[in-house]
């Protein structure tokens, strides 16, 4: 099913403990007195912000712990984590080798695609790989109309700057200085009204102001992100330094719940393999 189809139906994060007894499913006091509220601080990746935001709301909404979220980009959330400052990072990338030494554990609780847009009058309707290294290193400056070509990057703090990088320029590639750096809050509003622009972003953040360009033949869905056919997947985790404990574990349950993964099916992500959501968006 193609993303615009997806979006139509509705197709990571730091954690700071400041009181400690939790557990997923919260019944009632047997005392009579109310139970003291648990609060969390959350800090991550801005590219699923929405949905961590959706997600802290509905946990509290059962009983969980208060979740004040913060984006920055997955990098700024697992260092923070890493440095002690919080116990649990929310990242649209996985842990890098020395992240990993450094004692850190990634859990999975999803999985999204990075689209390629571009302005609706776009001709354009496929790109290969080599094609976009092209584009974003700054080797092909004009579209087959002679147009010059517009290309928006984002902060290297980001996760999804990170996937694609590794992705499509490989570890050595660099962007073009000219590719202009886009917060994700105006990424879409700018694509949308530059027609010579082309982006990438979280499916995520997908709306229908702009245009989704073939990959290889291949628009994200549900099921080719799954089965891998669009190259450009990844893996969305929760980050916390040794094994998750208390609030953190506690919050990682509900996201990893049908509930909790139900709220990623309505951001356009993609529900976990094995659960009772997770065929949301898939191809009928």
């Amino acid at each position: 099913m193609p993303i615009a189809m997806i979006v139509a139906a509705g197709l990571a994060f730091s954690v700071g403990i400041s009181s400690s007894t939790s557990s997923f499913e919260r019944g009632a006091s047997t005392s009579g007195v109310a139970p003291t509220k648990t609060e969390l601080k959350a800090q991550g990746s801005d590219s699923t912000l929405k949905v961590v935001k959706d997600l802290a709301t509905a946990y509290a909404a059962q009983g969980g712990a208060t979740v004040q979220t913060e984006g920055g980009g997955s990098g700024k959330g697992i260092k923070a984590c890493q440095d002690g400052q919080v116990p649990l990072a929310f990242s649209s990338r996985g842990l890098k080798d020395e992240e990993k030494k450094a004692g850190l554990v990634a859990t999975e609780y999803g999985y999204d695609a990075v689209a390629i847009i571009v302005h609706k009058s776009n001709p354009i309707e496929e790109l290969t790989l080599e094609q976009l290294r092209d584009i974003f290193t700054g080797k092909t400056e004009t579209w087959t109309d002679g147009k010059p070509v517009t290309a928006f990057n984002r902060n290297a703090d980001s996760g999804t700057y990170e996937m694609f990088k590794e992705a499509v320029l490989g570890k050595e590639g660099k962007f073009t200085d000219k590719a202009v750096v886009k917060h994700d809050g105006v990424l879409l509003s700018t694509v949308a009204k530059v027609p010579t622009a082309i982006a990438f972003t979280s499916a995520g953040e997908l709306n229908d102001t702009v245009k989704v360009v073939k990959i290889a033949g291949v628009l994200p869905s549900a099921e080719t992100v799954r089965n891998k056919r669009y190259l450009l997947t990844r893996t969305l985790y929760f980050v916390t330094k040794g094994e998750a404990t208390g609030e953190a574990q506690a919050f990682i349950d509900y996201a990893k719940s049908e509930k909790g993964q139900r709220v990623l099916a309505e951001h356009n992500l993609i529900p976990l393999k094995g659960t009772a959501v997770a065929g949301a968006g898939d191809s009928k």
